[in-house]
């Protein structure tokens, strides 16, 4: 799958340096430079930050293209599930789990285009990621997105760490910020940030 994401480029296409790992971060060593400017040319484009996307990232997959759910298959950074492999175009989970992050990134591009515009902060973008269909309460920290006895619930019951019997919106932004002090999302965000400084930032 193509992206139509832009690159910086130099008189002899892509800047030198910019496909090759950094030695210094080995613990997102799997994240190429490439891949973080593709990240946030994607973001761009969706109407959102690529440090947001990183943070739901981190918290379905630990921000890993190879991260697989046996529990109803889900694969990749955002964890997508088979029921929407066919009009994202993946024809094989397994092979899409064994794709790259700078690979696997047009779909997640694919996946959220038809949000654009709401993917305001970290909890929509999840909200998008975890059940579309109440977008519009994103904004709404105490509407309840499933009770227990939900197959939502009862398959993510991890969200309510406070044993409400149900989750909310607000359990989500909760769950996302447990992510901020991650060595790997901090790794990431400043590896993003250093390559923005060096070759110019799109916004």
């Amino acid at each position: 799958m193509n992206g139509d994401d832009t690159l910086p480029k130099g008189p002899g296409g892509i800047l030198k340096g910019l496909a090759e790992p950094s030695r210094a971060t080995p613990i997102t060593a799997d994240w190429s430079n490439e891949a973080l400017l593709r990240l946030d040319s994607i973001c761009i484009s969706l109407g959102c930050k690529a440090a947001d996307m990183l943070l739901v990232m981190m918290n379905e997959s630990d921000a890993r293209a190879q991260a697989y759910n046996s529990n109803g298959g889900a694969s990749g950074l955002i964890q997508i599930m088979p029921s929407n492999a066919k009009w994202l175009g993946i024809s094989d989970m397994a092979v899409f789990r064994g794709l790259s992050p700078w690979a696997q990134l047009p779909y997640v591009k694919k996946y959220y285009a038809g949000h654009m515009g709401k993917l305001v902060n970290a909890t929509a973008i999840y909200m998008a990621t975890f059940v579309p269909a109440y977008m519009a309460h994103a904004g709404t920290p105490d509407w309840v997105i499933a009770r227990k006895g939900n197959p939502i619930y009862d398959s993510n019951r991890g969200f309510d760490r406070a044993g409400k019997g149900w989750i909310q919106v607000s359990d989500l932004t909760v769950a996302l910020g447990r992510q901020l002090n991650n060595h790997r999302y901090l790794e990431l965000v400043a590896r993003l940030e250093e390559l923005l400084d060096r070759y110019g930032r799109q916004h």
